[in-house]
């Protein structure tokens, strides 16, 4: 008998909920026929990508330290004011304490730097302004005002930053015909490796931090060859300068839309472990 007054009690409430969802439906599909307000949409895709970026940088955590690698791109004199005559970026030179600080927060600290011969075919001239097209060579695409030419001191790391703290260095450009930007290929076609997707790979490496210089070349293409290859990614804003603010900033939203975690600082990053 009990089981009996269970089993109807259950078919009485089942019967009710399903009453109630068409109930629901009905008046939903009732409200779509209804004219809507016009949507102002350019303002709403711009709000949600705001609030997406966000939420996405609050639910993102670092993992433990030893999955983390932090990586300073090009942090060399060439690309600061100290060498005003070759390809000084503005505050180039401010970006060494950031740099320090992340790699705080990993196991393993890489470097770049661009290691060119005096001899470069891209080397700008009157006849060839810096930032001309060149044509007729796979893997040069401009003529560029000499820099981190090896032997002067364009070449070498910014002070502050110890050359043996570097469990890795990546040198690129180092053929007279070849001038890639990223820190992981030395062709503009990333076929070539410079070794450092596998060394960070045989390592375990999960996540990799990255600072440097310009935010609007080498870092850029450096982050996106990183992403391409698997890994999380996130850019340290405060260890990086761009040489154009349009550019940095065009090249943020690039990087952000592949999927890169964009952090103020390593304090910030500091909070994400």
């Amino acid at each position: 008998m009990l089981k009996c007054k269970f089993y109807f009690s259950f078919l009485f409430s089942l019967f009710a909920i399903i009453i109630i969802l068409n109930i629901l439906n009905l008046r939903l599909r009732n409200k779509s026929t209804l004219p809507q307000p016009a949507t102002p949409t350019v303002s709403l895709c711009h709000n949600l990508s705001f609030f997406t970026r966000r939420s996405a940088m609050f639910q993102f955590r670092l993992p433990a330290k030893k999955f983390i690698a932090s990586f300073d791109i090009d942090a060399q004199k060439t690309f600061t004011p100290l060498c005003p005559n070759e390809l000084p970026v503005a505050g180039g030179d401010e970006i060494v304490p950031e740099l320090n600080a992340q790699a705080e927060l990993a196991c393993l600290r890489l470097a770049s730097r661009d290691a060119h011969p005096a001899c470069a075919l891209w080397l700008a001239s009157p006849e060839h302004p810096s930032l001309t097209p060149l044509s007729g060579h796979a893997d040069l695409d401009l003529y560029w005002t000499a820099h981190a030419i090896v032997g002067t001191p364009g070449f070498d790391f910014i002070d502050g930053l110890d050359p043996q703290a570097y469990a890795f260095q990546s040198l690129k450009g180092i053929e007279p015909d070849k001038h890639p930007y990223g820190a992981c290929y030395h062709d503009l076609g990333n076929k070539f490796s410079t070794g450092a997707i596998e060394f960070l790979r045989q390592h375990g490496i999960t996540t990799v931090i990255c600072g440097g210089l310009a935010t609007d070349y080498c870092v850029l293409n450096t982050v996106l060859q990183l992403r391409e290859a698997g890994f999380t990614v996130v850019l340290n804003k405060a260890a990086c300068r761009g040489i154009a603010p349009e550019t940095t900033r065009a090249a943020l939203e690039k990087m952000q839309l592949a999927g890169v975690y964009l952090a103020e600082n390593a304090a910030e990053l500091a909070t994400l472990a």
